[in-house]
């Protein structure tokens, strides 16, 4: 059965995401702005840097002309004008960063959305920063069989981009001992977590580009623990 990683610092490349936490400062003229936002969003506290600007945020999008309107998902409309206006702070680790193509090659992954979608997330971009200018590797609208929210998930053993719909089971067995006469021994328990994936995104060496996959039927994979 594959594993996930839910720990993205476990895998031999560095590949980084930590929960959203945004670091914002607040002028009189936005405290009321500020504070929709933050009913909003709750988990806006103080972020560790270093931090994505704006304008990074832009040259993103603009890699993809053919949709328009795009947002970070997960961040509110308020919360973009804010860190438009340089009130708001979105450190880098809000987005998974890896070789994850296996080049030796930093890539990062942004989650985006269309503020007039009915769902929380809408495309998955992967881009890459070389020689002062952000480069389009990747960008596809994820639609799993169960339409829903997802989230990508590292999978290191076949080095491939996971998409994690949030369908979950629970495995678990108790440590048991044994013993005769003249030997003693144990079996230990365990815990598993398993996901339920049907889409992916994997690199594909001989075209040197990532390529979209689908499954179906769905299969269970185990989420390594932390």
């Amino acid at each position: 059965m594959p594993n996930l990683s839910r720990n993205l610092d476990a895998s031999p490349t560095a590949v980084t995401r930590r929960p959203f936490r945004a670091g914002y400062l607040i002028s009189s003229a936005t405290k009321a702005f500020a504070l929709v936002g933050l009913l909003l969003w709750p988990s806006w506290l103080l972020g560790e840097g270093p931090y994505v600007d704006y304008s990074t945020f832009r040259q993103w999008v603009q890699l993809v002309p053919e949709v328009r309107s795009l947002e970070v998902c997960g961040l509110t409309d308020a919360a973009h004008k804010l860190w438009a206006r340089e009130q708001l702070r979105v450190p880098a680790t809000t987005f998974m960063q890896g070789d994850f193509s296996g080049i030796g090659r930093t890539d990062w992954i942004v989650q985006l959305h269309q503020p007039t979608s009915n769902k929380p997330c809408d495309y998955l971009l992967i881009v890459n920063h070389d020689r002062g200018a952000w480069e389009r590797l990747f960008f596809k609208e994820i639609r799993p069989n169960k339409e829903q929210g997802w989230t990508p998930l590292w999978y290191s053993i076949k080095r491939i981009i996971a998409i994690d719909v949030g369908e979950h089971r629970r495995r678990s067995a108790p440590a048991e001992m044994f013993w005769s006469e003249d030997k003693v021994w144990s079996k230990p328990g365990f815990v598993v977590v398993d996901a339920l994936i049907d889409t992916w995104i994997e690199w594909d060496k001989e075209q040197q580009r990532y390529e979209y996959k689908k499954g179906d039927p769905a299969e269970w994979w185990e989420i390594e623990q932390e």
